[in-house]
């Protein structure tokens, strides 16, 4: 019963679709267009025989509703402490006088909404209510690389804005320390590597840091 209940933990959420994905795609499939993309939450117990240590490692597949692949996965670890932390530098190619440094600190929840905490200087003085957002891109290396603001789209609408309140506010030496309640969502895993972009009141892209 233990070795069941192990194994039941590991896998209820990485195998949250597996089992209904089929079903509900035979069943919306004469309401959709071809190339409709559907989301699925859902979960199952099972017991495959092996303890949470022989199932890490393990590839998940998902099938269509036709038994094709249409998916597929590696069993991991969960992480037992779910934070990100970006250290801050100059946007790329930015030649401006302003020398950002610092760090950037995501704590993810168990629902997958994050404190985005921020404790930066070298910032545009007295910045009010200017843009700190999580990105698309995986790399500060170059401008393209950044890409633009990142959230899941099929869950949530982009929050990554003055309305959705991810900004902070300056001091009148350019130091800003600060935090917000945020979800764009994505939980831990897929927000890790992604760039984070500091903008100037005017909008413009002044420092750039990849959360790791």
């Amino acid at each position: 019963m233990e070795r069941i209940a192990t194994t039941t933990v590991v896998l209820q959420i990485l195998l949250t679709f597996v089992a209904v994905v089929a079903q509900l795609r035979a069943l919306l499939m004469p309401f959709l267009g071809a190339g409709t993309v559907t989301t699925s939450r859902s979960a199952f117990r099972i017991d495959n025989g092996c303890t949470k240590e022989e199932n890490i490692g393990k590839t998940i597949i998902v099938f269509g509703m036709y038994e094709s692949n249409v998916g597929c996965g590696i069993l991991r670890e969960e992480a037992k402490e779910k934070v990100l932390v970006a250290d801050m530098s100059s946007y790329p190619e930015y030649s401006g006088p302003l020398t950002p440094n610092g760090k950037v600190t995501v704590t993810f929840n168990d629902d997958d909404t994050f404190t985005f905490s921020y404790d930066v200087s070298g910032l545009e003085e007295d910045c009010v209510d200017c843009g700190i957002h999580i990105h698309a891109g995986t790399s500060c290396a170059t401008p393209a690389d950044v890409k633009g603001h990142g959230w899941n789209s099929v869950v949530v609408q982009d929050l990554w804005s003055t309305a959705g309140g991810a900004t902070y506010t300056s001091d009148s030496m350019g130091n800003a320390e600060g935090y917000f309640s945020m979800t764009n969502g994505y939980g831990y895993e897929a927000n890790a590597n992604h760039a984070v972009v500091i903008h100037t009141q005017d909008g413009s892209r002044v420092a750039c840091g990849v959360l790791n």
